[in-house]
């Protein structure tokens, strides 16, 4: 006897089911994330230092510009970066072409120039000649 009560008592017991969310509701979630998330590349780094939208590119004369470092020095960074990308060759799978990685290179070193704690494995003593500039 205590079966059958105690299978009607499952059935009028109510599953809460999670309710689905709107679109809007959806679209408003994901513009608060990407407004608020941390910059996770050099680049976006560097844009948030110069207050700019995160992913917008920047030629090597806007950014030198933007850091006041002069050209020369990002230049001679940038050549860098090319010679690295031919020698050791390109080990990421999102970047396809050599300016790509001497870009992101440029970009590294203007975040190192100004950011003490970043770790400078890269060009340290154009970073000391850069920084000498910007004092």
């Amino acid at each position: 006897m205590d079966r059958p009560n105690k299978m009607l008592s499952d059935l009028n017991k109510k599953e809460k089911k999670p309710r689905k969310k709107t679109e809007k509701e959806l679209f408003e979630k994901g513009t608060k994330q990407k407004k608020n998330r941390k910059p996770k590349t050099y680049k976006e780094k560097v844009n948030k230092r110069f207050k700019q939208p995160l992913q917008e590119s920047n030629s090597k004369q806007k950014l030198s510009k933007l850091s006041k470092i002069p050209m020369k020095i990002l230049d001679k960074v940038f050549d860098k970066g090319i010679g690295a990308a031919r020698t050791a060759g390109i080990t990421r799978p999102n970047v396809k072409s050599e300016e790509q990685w001497a870009m992101g290179r440029v970009y590294a070193f203007i975040e190192k120039v100004y950011n003490k704690n970043e770790p400078q494995n890269q060009d340290p003593t154009l970073i000391k000649e850069a920084r000498k500039i910007l004092k």
